[in-house]
């Protein structure tokens, strides 16, 4: 993909769009055992012909169901790394555009749990865009490569892919928020606060309401309108008493009215 020019984003910033992501994609954890799946059941299939795509995709999808349950990480990665074998083999026999999507979730979700998430997150990406090719359009699959190009600062590309899942959800919350992120990011602080803005007022988890109002103050702070970036601020600290960000931002704007 074509790159922005350079940017980079600092290791907080980069943990903090990594949290984004799994709120996004709610990776909830259940306590182990409580996953009942047909696993056992695929993988006796496949022994029994182990050139069946459907047995092949059936246990891959079932490993990567299996994943998102549980709270073992060298078991979760045993599993997607199953998966991921699975695929690439189903993929050798029938470049379906679905497989390139399964792929590329078990690509994105393995790599929160390794050392060479880059690597991992370009072979998401490119997974994902063999996917598009193949003719898949599905909102999921723009999320995963706008947040993908988003890590890597690669803004304009990231852009593209949230518009393009936006077309799919043109009020989703979490779509408007990471085209208003993308644009602050750009130094473009009144494309972002739009974005914002059609959010409007609705009831939406904790975590994303403080990474909205959060992101308001910041914009509100750009455009130096430190009223409303302090009353921002304060608003993050009344769902969050320890956030570092917000903390620190309504000391520097209180400093700057009491020099």
């Amino acid at each position: 993909m074509k790159q922005d020019k350079k940017h980079y984003f600092t290791i907080r910033g980069r943990l903090f769009l990594a949290s984004i992501i799994l709120i996004v994609f709610g990776f909830t954890r259940l306590e182990e055992g409580r996953y009942v799946g047909p696993i056992e059941i695929y993988e006796a299939r496949l022994n029994k012909a182990p050139n069946d795509p459907k047995a092949i995709l059936n246990l891959a999808d079932a490993y990567c169901n299996k994943a998102l349950h549980l709270t073992s990480t060298e078991e979760t990665k045993q599993l997607l790394d199953g998966a991921i074998l699975l695929y690439e083999k189903a993929l050798s026999k029938k470049k379906d555009p679905k497989t390139f999507y399964s792929l590329g979730q078990a690509y994105f979700k393995i790599a929160k749990f390794s050392d060479e998430k880059d690597s991992l997150y370009k072979k998401a990406e490119d997974s994902f865009i063999s996917s598009e090719k193949g003719g898949l359009k599905k909102k999921e699959m723009f999320l995963y490569l706008g947040h993908i190009l988003l890590l890597r600062g690669a803004l304009d590309d990231a852009l593209s892919y949230y518009k393009k899942a936006l077309d799919f959800s043109p009020r989703d919350p979490i779509i408007l928020y990471n085209l208003g992120f993308c644009y602050y990011e750009k130094g473009d602080f009144d494309t972002a606060f739009l974005h914002l803005q059609r959010i409007g007022k609705r009831s939406l988890p904790k975590d994303i309401e403080i990474n909205i109002h959060l992101l308001l103050a910041k914009i509100y702070e750009k455009k130096e309108d430190l009223v409303l970036a302090e009353g921002e601020y304060r608003k993050v600290l009344s769902k969050e008493k320890t956030n570092f960000d917000a903390k620190e931002a309504l000391n520097r704007i209180l400093l700057s009215k009491n020099p």
